[in-house]
């Protein structure tokens, strides 16, 4: 994995001091000649990082007066962040452990928040899913495959996490249109996602793990045999 650059640790530097609540949403940083000593970089250094972080929504330069955390951080910064992550991971090992470690948690705040409502969107879709297999139309299946990811997403009604974890499906979207995984995908995934909703249903808190994972095994078999082609 690449390292960071002086410009990329400054930035990461100034995000961890507004996650920590250092720099607070809405107020003033401290002028430019504190944040050098502060962060102990150089001035085009700090002055880059501050322009790339004003381009993503995250400061904003107010002229005659300094430099302010934004009131609301633009969308984009989530998705920056995690296009950034993900160009980082090294490995596609790393992007499967990545869609677990998501998938889990996502179906675990579901349990917790779902009604019926919620229960009955989520059976809407595996029903529309099964007549399209059985009609062949596996395009259709694909769509409600990906459908239903992002329903139990927005079923977790957190939008921080939301934001982040579309973000990262996003990523994987490359994938699902390559022939090898739209097949696997199409073929399994109505059992795999039936398995899901009844764990949600269910509460089965402690089958969670080992349901998310076997939803995954065509995954990573896929990606084993892409890289034996290699």
């Amino acid at each position: 994995m690449a390292e960071q650059t002086i410009v990329e640790k400054t930035m990461s530097l100034i995000v961890e001091s507004i996650a920590s609540g250092k720099y607070k949403v809405g107020t003033k940083l401290p002028n430019e000649f504190s944040l050098l000593k502060e962060l102990n970089v150089g001035r085009n250094s700090l002055r880059e990082s501050i322009k790339i972080l004003c381009a993503m929504g995250v400061l904003e330069i107010r002229r005659g007066d300094g430099t302010y955390v934004c009131s609301q951080i633009s969308p984009s910064f989530f998705d920056k962040i995690v296009y950034g992550l993900m160009l980082n991971l090294s490995s596609d090992e790393e992007l499967i452990e990545l869609r677990e470690m998501l998938d889990e948690q996502t179906v675990r705040t579901v349990i917790e928040k779902i009604d019926e409502k919620g229960l009955s969107i989520l059976k809407n879709n595996l029903d529309q899913m099964k007549q399209a297999k059985e009609e062949s139309d596996m395009q259709r299946v694909q769509e409600l495959d990906y459908e239903f990811h992002m329903l139990l997403i927005d079923l977790c009604e957190n939008p921080f996490w939301s934001r982040m974890i579309k973000g990262v499906y996003m990523m994987y979207v490359k994938y699902m249109k390559r022939e090898m995984f739209a097949n696997m995908n199409a073929s399994l995934a109505l059992y795999h996602h039936t398995n899901i909703y009844n764990c949600i249903k269910n509460k089965d808190e402690d089958n969670v793990k080992k349901i998310v994972d076997q939803s995954l095994e065509g995954w990573k078999d896929a990606f084993s045999n892409r890289n034996e082609r290699k």
